[in-house]
């Protein structure tokens, strides 16, 4: 597990940096030890949305991972029932695969299956 993956969308000066919640790439890459990423090492890039978060991850980062071409682009809520959109990247631009709830199931880019329901939100206590 690679904790808060930074991920260099454009190289070009300053470069853009993104730090996805979860990325997908080989294993080979990760041996590297990398301090960054490039986007073209990541086969999948996946948000968890948070109020302060939605616009970005729904337009901005969508954007820019499809332009960096990020073949799988995952957003997943869990502020009410968890809800899970899979989009695919197809000439450029992002298609949906998937959006919603329930079962969760592809074969790329790898193997999966998800129970959304299955999944919980978690309260964090204040702290005092």
């Amino acid at each position: 597990m690679i904790s808060e993956p930074e991920v260099v969308i454009t190289r070009t000066y300053p470069p853009t940096v993104r730090v996805p919640d979860v990325i997908v790439l080989g294993l080979d890459r990760i041996l590297e030890r990398p301090t960054r990423f490039h986007a073209q090492d990541v086969a999948l890039a996946v948000e968890v949305l948070s109020p302060g978060s939605r616009r970005v991850d729904n337009l901005v980062k969508r954007s820019e991972y499809a332009e960096a071409g990020i073949p799988f682009y995952w957003v997943l809520d869990i502020t009410d029932q968890p809800r899970l959109a899979a989009h695919r990247l197809v000439d450029g631009v992002y298609e949906e695969d998937f959006n919603g709830t329930g079962v969760f199931m592809t074969g790329e880019p790898f193997d999966l299956r998800i129970d959304l329901d299955a999944l919980g939100t978690r309260i964090v206590p204040k702290r005092e």
